[in-house]
């Protein structure tokens, strides 16, 4: 099968009509379908073919790496793949304009090419339907989602089958019955869609209700004990540098949670705000004056994201995102920025973004209200100055409470037990992860009127092995208070100082080795991001285009062999042979007009008597004599088969 006059035009604007590429799509398609009426040929060879599909291949591969480097995955895919009938274009164009279509299965897989036959008995592909093809996925990476897209292929799909159809079949009935198959096709597709969509709701809500959620997921509450998941990961998470301090902040919030219930902590009126930018990615968050700075690098894996940042920070700056925004419990998020980020912040004690307390941060749980009240008036909390209940509920914790990721049989903190969570840390376990710290802490300070939040980020404790940085790993999720005191909000962790210890010693034979691996896998990430030659980035596809360059010269630079040659035009040579005018073709061509095709190596006769016309068979007879018989036939036997052809075309 071969594509039809204009089809591999029409197939090319498709894309464009589609991906928005006209200034590429319509010189392509003027150049590809001047092939039918260019009076000269390029006489390329089996090897020529193969260059010029390496330079194809090689150019697109080249061209997804530099996406790849550049931009995040998702956007290099569909950009390349949209891309694709650019790149595979010279190839069909040099088939089209070939004196001899020397493709063959060798031309696109390397290790084949020894194999291939030399002698000329080698099957020739044609391309020009396959790239038709590549047009149609190409287009389909625009993502239209309306029925355009199916318009488009099934007139594409539609004209090619009814160019290449069987001679016997009539146009009007294929066309009939593809119209048919495409209007059933367009409704099976909207139900299978709709099947897609339903399976994908209901797929998202069983996994969403098994597996541990992010962060993000967790923007609107966190559930105690949802840390246990990720405490035993070392995935590396981001990578931090002080630069003033060397030393930077050791908590990094994410998210601020103001209710407690039943084990869970929830962000009530946590409405956004935009954040302006000032320019150059660069944001202000508050207007004060600050000296301590960091730099932090880590991963966008989604759209929207929560940006880890100690309390009081005022600025951040070299952050290419497209917005960023905040709430009143001082949770900051950006959306639409790269795969990888580097931004640097500017913090420091004092004023924050957190909106003043209300009464939402006093509540405390009917539940544990009695027993909370107990433990205040026992430390005295109440009689005490702020500060100074800070320090004596820090001792507490120190003294009569220990750091624990497991627990013993029977005392397991689990979700059927999460209305008995504080009442139990605090009476009988005395023995819990962060979150539980951080939630017994908060609630006792709400209890002696000190206004508090529940705050959830990274702990900034593992140095790497090598510079001044710090790295964050999955593990180094932290969970802790900030309490109102004197007019400001401060950071208070009332968790062991050893708990990363106790984890490290709780942890895997082979966790060296894991770490090495997620060191190395950051590491790469990092490396797509920042460039360390100091080669402005298209200089450094100079090499590539010296490559391709050389492949161009290899395939035009052949001795002793002329490049263009005239394109073979079919002369018809008119020789005199009798039996050209008998009437008789007169009868075929009036029986195939009545649906009556004769079959493929089927003889007149043969194909006179299926159709039961005996009544023809003598001037059949009349026909053959005058067109083999080398002695012809008589002037009177010529009128005769004149005669009884013309009575049999009256009557029919």
């Amino acid at each position: 099968m071969k594509a039809p006059p204009l089809w591999l035009g029409a197939a090319l604007l498709f894309w464009a009509w589609q991906t928005g590429l006209w200034f590429v799509a319509v010189p392509l398609a003027v150049v590809i379908e001047a092939a039918r009426w260019a009076p000269w040929r390029l006489n390329l060879g089996m090897k020529q073919f193969n260059r010029i599909w390496d330079v194809c291949a090689l150019s697109w591969a080249a061209t997804g790496l530099f996406l790849y480097y550049q931009y995040e995955i998702a956007a290099a895919v569909i950009s390349i793949i949209q891309w694709l009938p650019i790149f595979i274009y010279p190839l069909v164009a040099a088939q089209a304009y070939s004196a001899q279509p020397a493709i063959n299965r060798g031309t696109f897989f390397w290790l084949l090419r020894r194999q291939v036959r030399t002698d000329g008995s080698e099957p020739t592909l044609d391309t020009s339907l396959a790239y038709g093809a590549v047009c149609a996925l190409a287009a389909a990476a625009a993502n239209v989602r309306d029925s355009r897209f199916y318009v488009g292929v099934a007139v594409l799909v539609g004209y090619a089958l009814l160019a290449n159809r069987p001679r016997r079949v009539l146009a009007p009935v294929t066309l009939l019955l593809f119209g048919a198959v495409a209007l059933l096709g367009y409704f099976a597709a909207e139900q299978l869609r709709a099947l897609q969509a339903h399976l994908e709701g209901h797929t998202a809500r069983w996994i969403y209700g098994w597996l541990p959620t992010d962060m993000e997921g967790q923007e609107g509450y966190s559930r105690i004990g949802s840390f246990g998941e990720v405490k035993f990961s070392s995935r590396i998470v981001l990578k931090i540098n002080g630069e003033i301090p060397a030393r930077p902040p050791d908590l990094l919030r994410q998210v601020s949670f103001n209710r407690y219930e039943q084990g869970s902590w929830y962000a009530i009126r946590r409405e956004y705000r935009n954040v302006p930018e000032d320019g150059m990615n660069s944001w202000t968050l508050l207007q004060k004056k600050v000296r301590r700075s960091a730099v932090v690098s880590m991963s966008l894996p989604r759209k929207r994201a929560l940006l880890p940042l100690p309390l009081g920070t005022a600025r951040v700056s070299e952050l290419p995102v497209a917005e960023m925004e905040h709430n009143r419990l001082g949770t900051v998020r950006v959306a639409s920025g790269p795969e990888t980020i580097q931004y640097r912040f500017q913090y420091g004690p004092g004023a924050t973004i957190d909106a003043p307390p209300n009464s939402i941060d006093f509540e405390v749980p009917n539940i544990e209200e009695p027993l909370l009240r107990k433990v205040v008036a026992e430390l005295g909390l109440t009689n005490q100055s702020p500060e100074r209940a800070l320090g004596t509920l820090m001792s507490w914790f120190q003294k009569n409470f220990r750091y624990a990721l497991d627990f013993p049989e029977g005392q397991t903190l689990s979700r059927r037990s999460s209305r008995q969570v504080v009442a139990r840390f605090l009476t009988e376990t005395r023995a819990g992860h962060c979150e539980h710290f951080a939630t017994a802490t908060a609630l006792l300070l709400r209890a002696a009127r000190i206004p508090t939040r529940y705050a959830v980020g990274y702990a900034v404790q593992e140095s790497a092995r090598s510079g001044n940085s710090f790295i964050v790993r999955e593990r180094h999720a932290h969970a802790w208070t900030v309490a109102y005191i004197n007019g400001r909000w401060v950071d208070f962790d009332t968790t062991p100082p050893v708990w990363d210890e106790h984890e490290t010693a709780k942890a895997s034979f082979f966790r060296p080795l894991v770490e090495w691996f997620s060191e190395m896998r950051f590491r790469f990430m990092l490396w797509r991001f920042e460039d360390h030659t100091g080669v402005p980035g298209k200089f450094l596809f100079i090499p590539l285009g010296l490559l391709i360059a050389f492949i161009v010269w290899r395939i035009f630079a052949r001795k002793r062999r002329t490049l263009l040659v005239r394109k073979h035009r079919h002369v018809e040579t008119h020789v005199a042979r009798p039996g050209l005018d008998s009437e008789f073709y007169q009868i075929e061509a009036r029986l195939r007009r009545m649906g009556l095709e004769r079959d493929r190596g089927e003889t007149l006769a043969a194909w006179l008597t299926r159709l039961e016309k005996t009544e023809l068979k003598p001037a059949l007879d009349l026909h053959y004599r005058y067109r083999f018989d080398p002695e012809s036939i008589t002037s009177v036997d010529r009128a005769a088969l004149a005669r009884e052809a013309n009575t049999w075309l009256d009557r029919s």
